[in-house]
């Protein structure tokens, strides 16, 4: 089963964006090698709902971590190898040989270097695919975890059909036969094994880079649990936005029992960056790679929706309003479909007035609250819904981040408190910003 997530989702945790200096994507994408580029990718588009699948992914990435190393591989050698294996090759021996009898003739008949081309590419795979041998001797003495992936490339050139590589290491010239059988067993023959040992390359790439960028950033790995009908758990201990320089940390654990976090606090207190750096911890773990905060343990989930900067549709004729009420819709599907959600709500109904926003903001999260299976944060500026879902509700669990007050400029501690804070400062920042002085001072 595929994790479920929407567009909307990895715009608002700003998770994917190649080009996007700012997305957590772009904080990853250090990869020497194209292959680890999109195997990057697709990691980041594809999370894991296995626990151990996760756990199994994260143990390579805690390893690494542990035991730092560098891609082992000069990048003109791969890209040496890709060219290599992007050339025509034919199951029939036959029109093999008569192509390759063509190549060779070309370089008299017209200087084509393409047979020369074919000899440097068989020549350097050979050198690739032996320093990869090398590479995971060295790493089954420090890397537990990797010891399978070893074994696997130990299987394939210790095979019989693939001996010829090691006899021909640092070889860089092959009569016309030698050129032709090799070029066939690696190009049709053996050709799914080759392209599994690539894919080990292009996997060496992605851990090597992901540790060193998760030690760099002070991001640790998490361990994920098998859901069950019983325990539904995120623990988080000290998790901040990887986005943000010098962000506070705050510890938060969320569970069956208390399954709703109700959020409160001023403008620029920290909300918003609270719950983006909780669903990007979520996003992360679910990949098994590492994510920032000192310390994660999650049951595994079947999806994450969050609704923070949701905006009208002009082409479709939506208000703010309604858009905002169409994303609770596509939500309540996902949860009255029995899935393991975790749900985040910033400022819920912001689009209508106070009192409409106050009746639809605790009918609507009274009635997902029942889902115990799944986990909420929902943050409000409307604090009488909080006093009022607690007369009603005892699986919530309420915290806001303060606001002291020096003077009359607000200053924010960034850490979440348990209870519901009455602060409400907007007209006092509106006053400090001397915007009707502005406005009146013709």
């Amino acid at each position: 089963m595929s994790f479920i997530v929407d567009k909307q989702t990895l715009e608002d945790l700003n998770l994917l964006g190649k080009y996007k200096s700012s997305s957590i994507y772009h904080a990853f994408d250090k990869t020497s090698t194209r292959g680890g580029e999109q195997l990057l990718e697709g990691m980041f588009r594809e999370p894991l709902t296995d626990a151990e699948r996760i756990n199994r992914r994260s143990a390579i990435f805690r390893s690494f971590m542990e035991h730092p190393s560098a891609f082992p591989f000069p990048s003109e050698l791969i890209e040496s190898v890709e060219y290599y294996m992007s050339t025509p090759a034919f199951a029939n021996r036959g029109i093999n040989l008569l192509r390759m009898f063509q190549r060779k003739a070309m370089i008299y008949i017209a200087a084509n270097r393409m047979y020369e081309l074919l000899m440097k590419g068989l020549s350097d795979i050979v050198e690739l695919l032996n320093l990869l041998r090398d590479c995971c001797a060295e790493l089954r003495r420090e890397h537990q975890a990797y010891v399978s992936i070893c074994d696997e490339v130990e299987a394939i050139l210790g095979s019989a059909p693939f001996a010829w590589i090691t006899a021909n290491r640092g070889k860089t010239h092959f009569t016309f036969w030698q050129l032709e059988r090799y070029h066939h067993q690696l190009r049709i023959t053996g050709y799914t094994q080759v392209e599994r040992l690539l894919q080990i390359v292009y996997e060496l790439d992605v851990y090597t880079t992901v540790a060193r960028v998760a030690n760099e950033r002070r991001f640790t790995c998490a361990t994920a649990h098998p859901a069950t009908a019983t325990d539904n758990r995120i623990d988080l201990v000290n998790v901040f936005h990887p986005s943000v320089r010098g962000a506070k940390a705050n510890s938060i654990c969320i569970d069956h029992r208390n399954n709703v976090l109700f959020l409160t606090g001023a403008n620029m207190a920290g909300k918003s960056t609270f719950m983006k750096s909780f669903g990007i911890a979520v996003y992360l773990g679910h990949m098994g790679f590492p994510v920032p905060a000192e310390r994660m343990e999650f049951t595994v989930q079947d999806g994450l929706y969050t609704s923070i900067n949701v905006s009208d549709n002009l082409s479709l004729g939506y208000s703010h309003f309604y858009a905002e009420v169409l994303r609770v819709k596509s939500v309540a599907r996902e949860v009255a479909a029995r899935r393991n959600m975790v749900v985040i709500f910033d400022e819920l109904f912001k689009g209508t007035n106070v009192k409409d926003a106050f009746d639809a903001t605790v009918a609507v999260v009274k009635a997902f609250a029942a889902y115990h299976n799944c986990t909420f944060i929902i943050s409000t500026h409307i604090i009488e819904a909080g006093q009022a879902l607690r007369e009603e509700c005892d699986n919530f669990r309420y915290v806001y981040f303060p606001t002291i007050m020096d003077g009359k400029i607000p200053r924010y501690t960034y850490q979440l408190t348990e209870g519901i804070t009455a602060d409400r400062h907007g007209m006092m920042i509106i006053r400090n910003e001397k915007i009707i002085d502005i406005i009146n001072r013709n």
